[in-house]
């Protein structure tokens, strides 16, 4: 089977029976050879039609997100900043003030990251440091969290940049969500041979070896293993070249 003049698979006919297969047989197999190749094409051709509009309807969403409420966000981060630097003799007052810096702040961050989202091309040009750092802001906005970080620059990591991101944002959710920590910390490592994450907090976390045993449970063969409480989330990767994922 062929879409143009390249080949995408092969349709096979057997019979037991020795010289059954004539001329005919051959013309009406190459004629829904070619009926099925042009259904595939079809079909992959919508499934191109679909992802472009996908794109081109977050693109939109993008601009008028940044045209519109990303501006009016970025002013009220500035009128509460310039608030905060006030000398109020209510100190309920000034403490609301404070409040409301960080929340625009964080809802500012919170916007930068769903514009990066809706911007595949802009998730991948932003560096680590950017994409953790905006991380932080937001968790930081959203709860009552003390937020340390030390994060170094690293730059030409783009097979593992985007790995990196997406488990440090679920970290920092479950953490935000179930975690009832008062601190979190993390920092990035950027070393000759190696990358180094580590995601920390000072939550309930859970009890490990029942985790394993649900893990068991519901993905036999991927439970099995010590491990360590939520309490410490640490995600490492390392190698040059082609990099390995080790957890603890």
């Amino acid at each position: 089977m062929t879409i143009g003049v390249q080949p995408i698979g092969f349709l096979v006919a057997e019979s037991a029976t020795p010289g059954l297969f004539d001329t005919s047989h051959v013309e009406r197999l190459a004629v829904v050879a070619d009926q099925t190749a042009a259904a595939i094409s079809n079909a992959r051709l919508f499934e191109r039609t679909a992802e472009m509009a996908a794109v081109d309807e977050r693109q939109r969403l993008a601009r008028d997100l940044h045209d519109s409420v990303s501006q009016t966000l970025w002013t009220a981060s500035l009128l509460a900043g310039t608030l905060s630097e006030q000398d109020f003799a209510d100190d309920d007052i000034a403490q609301q003030v404070s409040e409301i810096r960080t929340l625009t702040r964080g809802a500012v961050a919170e916007m930068r990251m769903l514009l990066l989202e809706l911007r595949p091309r802009a998730l991948e040009d932003a560096s680590i440091h950017d994409l953790l750092d905006q991380l932080l802001a937001g968790l930081e906005s959203r709860k009552d969290l003390i937020v340390e970080s030390s994060l170094d620059p690293a730059e030409g990591i783009p097979d593992i940049k985007l790995g990196l991101y997406r488990i440090a944002q679920e970290a920092l959710n479950n953490i935000g969500r179930h975690a009832a920590a008062s601190r979190v910390s993390v920092r990035f490592e950027a070393r000759p041979r190696s990358l180094i994450l580590t995601i920390r907090d000072d939550g309930v976390g859970f009890d490990a070896a029942e985790a394993l045993v649900v893990m068991d449970l519901l993905m036999p063969g991927m439970g099995g293993g010590g491990g360590h409480g939520a309490s410490s989330r640490d995600v490492r990767f390392a190698g040059s070249g082609p990099h390995e994922l080790r957890g603890q």
